[in-house]
């Protein structure tokens, strides 16, 4: 079995360093990168540490193009800050009904509580409001979800497989 090299373990903890990532959010992070064989970052296999290496670079890229980037006037032609956050906040709903977090038509006093808690308990104890999320705090929830729908999705076909 491979080893991984010192220079992946420094990235690593640097990543969750910058993201401001807990030992929780870790934890369900690793567990998810190795199809739920562990939550400890020490025993994770090469590959499944290459992918959550690349995932987490790529917010935190996302992130510093963000910070980097100047508020943008309104503008016909560009989408407004507002519009970015609020097609994001769509992509989100989207991506909890494919997993199976909120099902039916969209009611804000069921569903809203719902999304308020995967944000606490999926993002670090984050205790923001869904329609005050930033841009890269968005970001980051769409990245776990998409990685908890590819997990959902190959493990459908896993199963698909084995019937």
């Amino acid at each position: 079995m491979p080893i991984r090299s010192n220079n992946q373990n420094k990235r690593i903890r640097q990543l969750f360093s910058q993201l401001d990532i807990d030992e929780d959010i870790k934890s369900a992070l690793v567990h998810q990168h190795t199809n739920g064989r562990t939550t400890k970052s020490s025993k994770m296999e090469v590959e499944d540490y290459k992918r959550l290496i690349n995932e987490l670079s790529a917010i935190e890229r996302n992130q510093r193009i963000h910070r980097a980037t100047p508020s943008r006037p309104v503008n016909n032609n560009n989408r407004t800050d507002n519009e970015l956050r609020q097609q994001m906040r769509l992509q989100i709903i989207k991506l909890m009904r494919s997993i199976g977090v909120i099902e039916g038509k969209w009611n804000t006093s069921k569903h809203l509580p719902m999304i308020q808690t995967w944000i606490k308990t999926r993002m670090g104890g984050l205790d923001k409001n869904f329609n005050n999320l930033d841009i890269p705090e968005l970001t980051k929830f769409i990245t776990i979800l998409q990685t908890i729908n590819r997990r959902y999705k190959e493990r459908a076909e896993q199963q698909a497989k084995l019937n």
